[in-house]
């Protein structure tokens, strides 16, 4: 939406395609609405010298440059489009409550965002899952999209494609993405011949509700500053370790230390224990703070947290630091192609810091959404002319018979679950990356009952190519680093400094190391 208002206010003619009714898919809704980015109190050296140390020197220095003396700038810009943004200080902001939605979150900002774009101009496509990226001789000329309602297949021409698709967070069993999030814009890359960067780095958050009858949720970690988090002796490994490394409060490991929280928490599970955050310490008083009420919220109803006592926590797959590589400019390696967002790699590295999703995100979209139009505006005409189409299903789907989609899916979230989860190992990643090519190659027949039958159908494709080159990447990289740890390979290895990539060359994926 960003990108899509960026590019309106240069006087382009925008069409923001969305897989369900806008806003309703995207994780921006999800989250806390924090922003970390440069400001009077955090310098920008300092902003980027924080990004550098949790990515492990993995971040792109153009990339770091750009966002560092422009994040600000793209905050204030939101803001004076009517987003109700709160500076904190500190290097922080906040969404603010709105007249929208009476509580701080991204769910606010979407509906924000949503009126705004709708007063530029920007028309929404609903219910259009996009197929493929229309490329030629390098230059990218439209896409064509499935309306899974219908099971229509239609084509948009246009002189230049965004891809802000977010990340692929349900590949997991165990997420807390919405469930439209499957990794569209890394299938679309690959499809079209991009490689994508860093994919092997999947960050988890460590704090997620794992009782039954409780939602997929995470649980913010500032929290551990007024709940024990024990194994099952009753022991604080993780207030020892935070001890250890200088970390002072549950917000420092939120910001720069979520990468070593999810690995001991999933230690601790690997060795058949338990982890257990005891939310009966907190004082009723405090559930009424926003940051706990969505907490208070995944509670069984009639049950209070006091009452309840203390609850079984595991980490949830959050957030991509990899994917589709990008300049400053956000423009990839095919002319008109643009990308926002957590769909893009070269910023994180090997981990995120905390808040730098949503300042990466309005940062990015702003700079796609006005290149797009710089582009389109250049004079240039369009390289190829055609007619809308329409085509019946695809082959594959069947209204009578095939497998389950839903059984597919449920069945790839686990394998993805068991070999790429917070703790790897080469032998189970292989073993992972055996079974997905398998369905890659033999995907049967899928019975398509109801038009989200069709929905899930389309998106199968896309999480088994976002798992595989999730698993081909962490198989190349033999050492741990930042959210990306193999047991057979601890340590962090001199040489592999360096981002890699993971394209599709015939049919084969294929990866490799290349120079900063």
């Amino acid at each position: 939406m960003i990108a899509a208002i960026s590019s309106a206010e240069q006087g382009c003619s925008v069409v923001v395609l969305s897989k369900t009714v806008r806003g309703s898919a995207s994780a921006t809704s999800y989250s806390s609405g924090f922003f970390t980015f440069p400001d009077d109190e955090l310098s920008v050296g300092e902003y980027k010298e924080y990004i550098r140390r949790v990515g492990k020197n993995l971040s792109r220095e153009n990339l770091l440059e750009a966002l560092g003396n422009h994040a600000r700038d793209s905050l204030l810009q939101l803001r004076s489009w009517g987003a109700t943004i709160r500076f904190l200080g500190g290097g922080h902001a906040t969404i603010a409550d709105s007249a929208r939605i009476p509580v701080a979150s991204g769910e606010g900002l979407i509906s924000e965002l949503g009126g705004i774009a709708s007063s530029h101009g920007v028309a929404f496509l609903e219910n259009a899952f996009v197929t493929d990226l229309l490329v030629k001789d390098g230059r990218v000329f439209g896409v064509d999209y499935i309306n899974w309602t219908t099971g229509r297949a239609h084509r948009i021409l246009c002189k230049a494609v965004i891809l802000a698709t977010g990340g692929g967070g349900r590949i997991f069993r165990r997420t807390d993405a919405p469930a439209r999030v499957t990794g569209d814009g890394y299938a679309l890359a690959l499809g079209a011949g991009l490689a994508l960067e860093d994919m092997e780095f999947v960050q988890f958050y460590p704090l997620g509700f794992d009782e039954p009858r409780f939602p997929c949720w995470m649980i913010r970690l500032p929290v551990l500053d007024l709940a024990r988090l024990t194994d099952g002796m009753g022991r604080e490994f993780l207030k020892e370790e935070m001890k250890a490394r200088g970390l002072r409060d549950g917000m420092a490991v939120s910001l720069f230390a979520r990468d070593m929280a999810a690995r001991l928490i999933q230690e601790k599970l690997a060795d058949g224990g338990e982890v257990l955050l005891h939310l009966e310490d907190i004082d009723r008083s405090c559930w009424k703070e926003w940051d706990l009420r969505k907490s208070l919220g995944c509670y069984p109803r009639g049950i209070a947290p006091w009452e309840y006592g203390p609850v079984h926590v595991s980490p949830l797959a959050h957030y991509f630091c990899g994917g589709v590589s990008i300049d400053a400019r956000t423009s990839t390696s095919i002319e008109g192609l643009f990308a926002a967002g957590e769909v893009t790699a070269g910023v994180d590295g090997a981990s995120r810091v905390g808040g730098n999703a949503l300042t990466g995100m309005v940062f990015s979209g702003v700079t796609a959404g006005r290149e797009a139009a710089l582009l389109s505006r250049s004079g240039s005409p369009r390289p190829f002319k055609g007619k809308e189409t329409e085509k019946p299903i695809p082959r594959g789907f069947s209204p009578e018979k095939g497998l389950s989609p839903g059984m597919l899916r449920d069945e790839i979230k686990k394998l993805n679950q068991e070999c790429l989860g917070p703790l790897r190992e080469g032998k189970s990643i292989l073993g992972g990356i055996s079974a997905l090519e398998e369905y890659r190659r033999s995907l049967p027949v899928v019975k398509t009952e109801k038009p989200t039958d069709l929905l899930e159908a389309l998106e199968l494709k896309s999480m088994i190519l976002t798992s595989l080159a999730v698993g081909y990447s962490a198989l190349s990289r033999e050492e741990s680093r930042g959210v990306h740890f193999r047991m057979d390979h601890p340590e962090e290895v001199t040489g592999y400094e360096r981002p890699q990539q993971v394209r599709i060359e015939g049919e084969k994926f294929v990866t490799g190391f290349k120079n900063q």
